[in-house]
C-alpha cells in the first residue's frame, strides 16, 4: 500500500511540474507567489477515507497570512504545494519567515466543510527522493521540499481511529479522573 502511494506521489509530482497547469481555488485566496518558496507533497485522509478531488488544502503562517494553496487533482494525494515566503523587498507580508511554523486548513468541496486546528492530525511522511519528512508542526524553511501526511479526524477522536466510541470515552474519563487526583495531591 505504502509502496502504491509512494509512486502516485512521485507520478503526480512529475505531471504536476511539467505538464498540468495548477487548479485554480473556489474556497481559499490565492497566495502573492514570491521568489521564496518552499515545496510540501504528501497524502490525506478526511475522516479515514482519501480525500477527494476538488478538496483544497491551505498553509498559513502565523500572522494568518495565506502561502499556500493545493486543489486536489488525485483523491488522497497532493503536491507539490508551493509555500511562499515573504518578500523581504516590499513593504507587504505575501508569506512565511524562516522557520514559521505553518497552519494547514482542509476544504472539504463536497461537503462545503472547513476543518483546522484540533481537527487535523499531522505526521512526518518519509517517501525518499528529494523530499525529507516534515517537522510537525511544518515550518517554512527556503527550497526546502517536504513530506507530510494528513489527517482530518472527527473533533472528540481522542484514540485516532477516525470514530466516535467508547474508547474515545474511556481515555477521556481517565484524563479528567487523572487531573481531579493531581489537583488533590
Amino acid at each position: 500500500m505504502k509502496t502504491k502511494n509512494l509512486k502516485i506521489i512521485f507520478f503526480l509530482l512529475f505531471i504536476n511540474i511539467f505538464f498540468i497547469n495548477e487548479l485554480k481555488s473556489q474556497y481559499f485566496k490565492q497566495p502573492i507567489p514570491t521568489p521564496y518558496v518552499c515545496d510540501y507533497i504528501g497524502t490525506i485522509k478526511i475522516i479515514g477515507y482519501n480525500a477527494s478531488q476538488g478538496d483544497e488544502i491551505a498553509f498559513y503562517d502565523p500572522d494568518g497570512v495565506i502561502c499556500g494553496v493545493f486543489v486536489l487533482k488525485k483523491d488522497g494525494v497532493f503536491g507539490m504545494v508551493h509555500i511562499y515566503g515573504d518578500d523581504p523587498t516590499t513593504m507587504i507580508d505575501e508569506g512565511a519567515k524562516s522557520h514559521d511554523k505553518l497552519e494547514v486548513k482542509i476544504w472539504d468541496s463536497k461537503k462545503n466543510i472547513l476543518y483546522s486546528n484540533k481537527n487535523i492530525f499531522l505526521k512526518p511522511l518519509i517517501i525518499g527522493g528529494t523530499a525529507s519528512p516534515s517537522e510537525i508542526p511544518p515550518k517554512w524553511q527556503t527550497n526546502g521540499i517536504y513530506a507530510v501526511e494528513i489527517s482530518v479526524l472527527l473533533a472528540g477522536d481522542i484514540n485516532l481511529n477516525f470514530k466516535l466510541d467508547l474508547g474515545d470515552a474511556f481515555i477521556l474519563i481517565e484524563k479528567l479522573s487523572l487531573n481531579q487526583i493531581n489537583k488533590n495531591n
